[in-house]
């Protein structure tokens, strides 16, 4: 009797439960380039993004090869740390602790100091 009644309680904390995975509002396929001291990648991923929270998944053949989230901590294949210790440890030092967040967004960087506008072409026929 026992094993019936924790059978039925598993099947319900599933059923109701779901997995603890996060479901993104936003997910976009992109041509990703890290080059940082620490990450060297250049292939195509997703960006997923809701609210404050972002992750990058970036495949190489098809294979997921590496995976970051963004959600107050940063996380990485080498594990879990602070945002503003991930900028100091894999960008640099001087930038922002939200700048990874920013670049994956595609929002500004430092106020859009030095941001370059793309003048529009003229089409000549």
């Amino acid at each position: 009797m026992r094993k019936f009644y924790i059978l039925w309680v598993s099947l319900i904390a599933v059923l109701f439960g779901g997995c603890g995975t996060k479901h993104f509002t936003v997910n976009e396929p992109k041509l990703i380039t890290l080059k940082t001291p620490k990450l060297k990648l250049a292939d195509t991923g997703y960006i997923r993004h809701d609210g404050s929270a972002v992750e990058v998944e970036l495949f190489a053949a098809g294979v997921a090869v590496e995976k970051i989230t963004i959600d107050g901590d940063v996380c990485v294949s080498a594990g879990c740390m602070d945002e503003g210790k991930f900028v100091k440890e894999y960008l640099y030092p001087d930038y922002p602790r939200d700048t990874m967040r920013q670049v994956l967004l595609g929002k500004d960087i430092f106020e859009g100091r030095g941001k370059a506008l793309k003048k529009p072409t003229a089409w000549l026929f």
